[in-house]
């Protein structure tokens, strides 16, 4: 299998963080424009998931031989490897974990932690069809379940298109069908193709590629080892 075929997905609790001078080894160790992100930020935990978030995507491009990678970001400021059009990747934190996916088609990645559900959330973000799916299920656990699979897939769908933000989550809605998770309506001609992963963990994780080929598991790194 050639690496455009998979999509390769890696996360990182980033908790370890929270001793100084592993934060200070790895923030010491990005690039400049990521250092810059992690001071703009005002409490300890932002400051720690940013630099998770960044040693993670460091780790997974120097697997594929890029060690010192160029940042750049799109005018729906999603950030991109300049010179290196062949590969695209996303990240994604929430609460303590970072993920971060790496493809050579465009992709997009999502972590949430699962939290009480919101229902004017929920009603402000999905659609009718959606809405359906989370009540019709008895249990507020089984509702919580499904909104967060439901929103991370909404999410890394919004992000792998390069919209970002600027595409309305209530526009289109997941539609699983043969157990595959199709968009309706599109954003345009392309079709992306999505990934759940199931960790048990109190996170929902989910990545959208124009590759159909996902990698079977995600890679737990440990940030204090790398």
């Amino acid at each position: 299998m050639t690496f455009d075929e998979l999509n390769k997905v890696y996360i990182a609790d980033a908790t370890v963080l929270k001793d100084e001078q592993l934060y200070k080894r790895l923030y010491t160790g990005l690039d400049a424009s990521r250092r810059a992100k992690a001071d703009r930020f005002r409490f300890e935990k932002d400051k720690r998931l940013s630099v998770a978030a960044g040693a993670l995507l460091q780790y997974a491009l120097q697997i594929e031989n890029i060690r010192e990678p160029s940042f750049h970001v799109t005018s729906n400021g999603k950030p991109y490897l300049a010179g290196e059009e062949r590969l695209y990747f996303n990240l994604s934190h929430s609460e303590e974990m970072v993920m971060c996916a790496i493809a050579e088609k465009e992709v997009g990645c999502d972590v949430e932690k699962k939290t009480v559900l919101d229902r004017r959330l929920a009603e402000y973000v999905m659609t009718e069809y959606e809405l359906n799916r989370i009540y019709d299920l008895e249990k507020d656990s089984e509702q919580q379940e499904m909104f967060f699979r439901l929103w991370t897939l909404k999410e890394s769908y919004m992000k792998a298109t390069g919209l970002g933000i600027g595409l309305e989550p209530k526009s289109f809605g997941m539609v699983s069908r043969k157990d595959k998770v199709k968009v309706t309506p599109p954003v345009d001609e392309r079709e992306f193709h999505f990934k759940e992963y199931f960790l048990n963990d109190g996170y929902c994780y989910s990545c959208c590629s124009l590759s159909e080929m996902f990698c079977d598991t995600m890679t737990d790194v440990d940030l204090g080892g790398i």
